[in-house]
């Protein structure tokens, strides 16, 4: 037997992590399958059956979920103390910083610690630079207030605002930490709507991190975020978040969808698309100036998008935010002519598909004249 480990298949893929942690509660059956269920949605695996749990009389429960490309086993202990352990192997790429995350979070585990084991060529495919954010762990959906005053008189002091409105608009990087502003308000219009936490925000967004901007909304005099817009880049290892969702939950594949708007001459399509992430307004700030802040957002967005030459609009938006849109004359029409379809605690979400040319009408031509 060879006295060192040797990758007798280079040329196939193989990547396996453990997960290991101290939970803040015995962990029951139902809490396994519900982990290995949103466990094939966080690694962006086809599940071939529904998640399997036994018992040990000596040891406790034991789960496992079946995937096309693998699987995963789950194991936890009660005595001698309460403990967990995941083992993921599988033959497709996944990101395994979004794992631990979300294994931290599903069982709110007071220390985690997790070890790769993947074949010589999978780390530099998961562990690189497809990780989402940076490894400093910048992406953050709950804020303390502390933090919130921080980062919101960072933001201001900053860049200090060009005008004494009370209003005001700024567009920051998905990999500032300043982002998280954004993301806190995007968590907490969630959690109101569909009661999401901070573990499937993750979820959703997890991947498209280090892609995405955002615009966010301050009150100058109360040195307060109140809302939040999210724009997304595709991945080039993973293309767009709402295509991959039209595809999953509308069966509509990014060449049909090309097919059906148009697109199949336009070669540069994707570099000239923006994915509309949330329009987040916290209910408090809705009933006096809620439109005006949807309103200030995508403006906002579409401004920037003029002048990055940007052509099509693609989005999931709740049944909310489509007539949000609708009312302030924003022309969206159904994706590839899909139906409306319940997502992530929205029970009426629809795909939609737009040309920044058709908005606001004449506004493009005027910012494209304006910076020359």
């Amino acid at each position: 037997m060879p006295s060192e480990y040797v990758d007798l298949a280079p040329q196939i893929l193989r990547q396996r992590l453990v997960v290991e942690g101290y939970p803040a509660k015995a962990i029951a059956e139902s809490e396994i399958k519900d982990y290995l269920s949103k466990l094939s949605e966080i690694t962006r695996m086809t599940r071939l059956l529904e998640p399997v749990t036994h018992k040990s009389d000596l040891y406790g429960w034991a789960g496992w979920v079946h995937w096309e490309t693998s699987g995963a086993h789950f194991y936890a202990w009660e005595k001698p103390l309460l403990f967990f352990s995941v083992d993921i192997y599988t033959c497709k790429q996944f990101d395994p910083k979004l794992v631990v995350d979300f294994t931290r979070d599903c069982f709110k585990a007071s220390d985690i610690t997790a070890k790769d084991f993947s074949s010589s060529s999978a780390p530099d495919l998961a562990l690189s630079e497809k990780a989402p954010i940076a490894p400093s762990g910048v992406a953050r959906y709950t804020l303390s207030d502390a933090d919130l005053d921080r980062l919101s008189r960072r933001l201001l002091a900053e860049q200090p605002p060009k005008a004494s409105d009370a209003l005001i608009v700024y567009r920051l990087d998905g990999t500032d930490e300043l982002s998280n502003l954004a993301r806190h308000i995007e968590r907490e219009v969630f959690e109101e709507s569909f009661g999401n936490d901070e573990g499937q925000m993750r979820q959703i967004y997890g991947l498209y991190e280090d892609v995405s901007t955002f615009f966010l909304a301050m009150d100058q005099s109360a040195r307060r975020s109140i809302g939040a817009l999210r724009a997304m880049r595709p991945r080039a290892d993973l293309g767009f978040l709402t295509l991959r969702e039209a595809e999953k939950y509308a069966g509509v594949t990014p060449a049909q969808f090309r097919a059906h708007h148009g697109l199949e001459a336009e070669a540069d399509w994707a570099d000239s698309t923006v994915d509309w992430g949330t329009l987040a307004v916290p209910k408090r700030h809705r009933a006096a100036d809620g439109h005006l802040l949807a309103a200030m957002l995508f403006r906002a967005g579409q401004t920037r998008s003029c002048l990055e030459g940007v052509r099509h609009y693609i989005l999931l938006a709740d049944a909310e935010l489509h007539r949000t849109f609708d009312m302030l004359g924003f022309p969206f029409a159904a994706l590839a002519g899909t139906r409306p379809f319940s997502y992530e605690g929205s029970a009426e979400s629809a795909l939609l598909y737009g040309r920044p040319g058709e908005f606001f009408c004449g506004h493009e031509a005027e910012v494209r004249r304006d910076h020359g």
